[in-house]
């Protein structure tokens, strides 16, 4: 697993994308998917963010890696059915969040269990939610929120939303919720 991480990373550090996916489809022959995004993609994904934070990549780095991760996941997530007999959900980051991936991964997992998810993404304006949810008619909300300085934003956005929609159920996630 380690090697394949490695050899991933340094593949996307040479913006060479034949070779990442590669490594990614080896990665899912041998090992199953969950192990593949739990064990490898996500802390991947962790790592690079890393990188970018100390200055060690470039931004560049940050986004041909996060591209070709959200593109490879949200290809496995697209190719899960949904039952019909289960409500709907949202799944879309907060306000002024851009940090997508765990999200997605979440998303994947909501698919796997055959829910139908509209997966809205980075951030998005505040009352584009709104009609999303009037159009869609949700059960379940989910937004997740990576960085404390847009905690605020969230956390009134929620309120909001519980006081618009008194039958959404809205769950909450991400670094800024966790600590």
């Amino acid at each position: 697993i380690a090697q394949l991480q490695s050899n991933t990373l340094e593949a996307f550090l040479r913006f060479d994308e034949r070779s990442a996916h590669t490594y990614m489809d080896e990665a899912f022959t041998i090992y199953t998917m969950d192990k593949v995004l739990l064990d490898i993609l996500a802390p991947l994904l962790v790592q690079v963010g890393l990188l970018w934070e100390d200055d060690k990549i470039t931004t560049a780095h940050e986004h041909f890696a996060t591209s070709i991760l959200r593109s490879r996941i949200g290809a496995v997530m697209h190719a899960f059915p949904h039952n019909g007999i289960l409500p709907k959900v949202i799944a879309v980051c907060a306000p002024g969040e851009w940090h997508e991936l765990g999200l997605l991964i979440f998303t994947l997992y909501m698919r796997r269990k055959g829910y139908e998810v509209i997966y809205l993404g980075s951030s998005i304006k505040e009352n584009d939610i709104d009609v999303v949810i009037q159009t869609v008619n949700p059960r379940f909300l989910f937004m997740s929120c990576t960085m404390t300085s847009n905690l605020v934003k969230t956390l009134d956005l929620t309120k909001s939303l519980e006081n618009t929609f008194s039958n959404l159920v809205i769950g909450l996630g991400g670094f800024a919720i966790d600590s």
